[in-house]
C-alpha cells in the first residue's frame, strides 16, 4: 500500500508538471498547446462576437450553427452552446455524457425571458452579449483550470489502476514460478509428499 501511495504521488507530480498552465499574457496556453473551444449558436452576429472574444483570449475556435443533428465528434476544452433552444439543451446533455471533462458554457440572450427548462440544464458557466470581457476571461480561466484538475484525476486513477494490475500480474507470475519449483523438487524425492488445503483435501501427491 505504501508503494502504491508513492506511485500515486509520483504520478501526481508528473501530471502537475505536464499540465501547468502558463499564466503570462491573456492567451489560454498550457505550455504544450493552445486551448480549444467550439461555439454553437444560430445567430451569426452573436456567434461571431463570442468567437472574437475567445480568439482574443488565445483559444483556437471552431464555430458552427446549432441544430438538432449537430455531431460533436471532437473533444474541446470549452464548448459554448446557445442554451435558449431545445436543440442546445439536448446537445449540452450529449456533450456532458460523451466528454465529461469538457467544460460547458451556456450562451444566454440577455433580453429574452428565462425559459424554466434552463434550470435543469447543467452547464459550468454562462455568457451573454452584455458580459464584460474581463469577466469572461476570469470565467474561462477557472473552467480551464477545473478541466485540467479533472483530467489529472482521471490520469492518476488510470495510472494507479495500471500499477495495481501490473503488481497483480507480477504476484501471479511469482506464485506460478514458486509452485513449479515446489512440484519439481517434490517429484524428485523418493519419499511420498502429500499436500492438502485448509479443508484437508489432497491437492498434490508426488509420484514416489
Amino acid at each position: 500500500l505504501d508503494e502504491l501511495r508513492g506511485t500515486q504521488s509520483i504520478a501526481n507530480a508528473i501530471a502537475r508538471a505536464r499540465g501547468g498552465l502558463a499564466e503570462a499574457g491573456a492567451g489560454m496556453e498550457d505550455g504544450r498547446r493552445v486551448r480549444t473551444a467550439c461555439v454553437l449558436m444560430q445567430d451569426e452576429s452573436r456567434r461571431r462576437r463570442m468567437v472574437t472574444q475567445l480568439e482574443q483570449l488565445g483559444f483556437s475556435v471552431r464555430e458552427d450553427v446549432l441544430d438538432g443533428l449537430f455531431p460533436l465528434t471532437s473533444e474541446y476544452d470549452v464548448v459554448a452552446i446557445d442554451v435558449t433552444t431545445p436543440a442546445g439543451r439536448d446537445l449540452v446533455r450529449s456533450v456532458r455524457e460523451r466528454y465529461p471533462t469538457t467544460r460547458l458554457l451556456g450562451i444566454l440572450d440577455p433580453v429574452a425571458p428565462i425559459d424554466p427548462d434552463l434550470l435543469g440544464t447543467r452547464v459550468d458557466g454562462y455568457w451573454h452579449d452584455h458580459m464584460a470581457a474581463s469577466v469572461l476571461n476570469a470565467n474561462l480561466r477557472e473552467l480551464v483550470l477545473e478541466r485540467q484538475r479533472m483530467v489529472d484525476v482521471a490520469l492518476n486513477a488510470r495510472q494507479l489502476r495500471e500499477e495495481v494490475r501490473a503488481r497483480e500480474r507480477e504476484g501471479r507470475a511469482a506464485l506460478e514460478e514458486s509452485e513449479a519449483r515446489f512440484r519439481a523438487a517434490a517429484q524428485a524425492l523418493r519419499d511420498v509428499v502429500i499436500r492438502t488445503d485448509a479443508s484437508l483435501r489432497i491437492t498434490f501427491v508426488n509420484p514416489a
